[in-house]
C-alpha cells in the first residue's frame, strides 16, 4: 500500500531531504530526532523521546 510507505529522499549534495508517509511531510536542511519522533506518532507509536547525559547513555548500553 502506497500510503503507507515510508519515503526518505534527499538530494546529491545531501544538503536537502524530504521525509513523508501519507499526510505527513517535512522538508528541512536535515530530518531532526523530532521530526522522526513526529513521524512515529502520526503512524500511531507511542514514543517515550527523552535526552539523557552520556554516562547514562554508557549504562543503557
Amino acid at each position: 500500500m502506497e500510503d503507507n510507505k515510508i519515503k526518505f529522499i534527499t538530494n546529491e549534495s545531501d544538503d536537502w531531504s524530504i521525509l513523508q508517509c501519507g499526510d505527513f511531510k517535512t522538508c528541512n536542511h536535515q530530518i531532526s530526532k523530532e521530526e522522526w519522533v513526529e513521524l512515529l506518532r502520526y503512524l500511531g507509536h507511542e514514543v517515550d523521546y527523552k535526552e539523557i547525559s552520556d554516562e547514562d547513555m554508557q549504562e543503557l548500553m
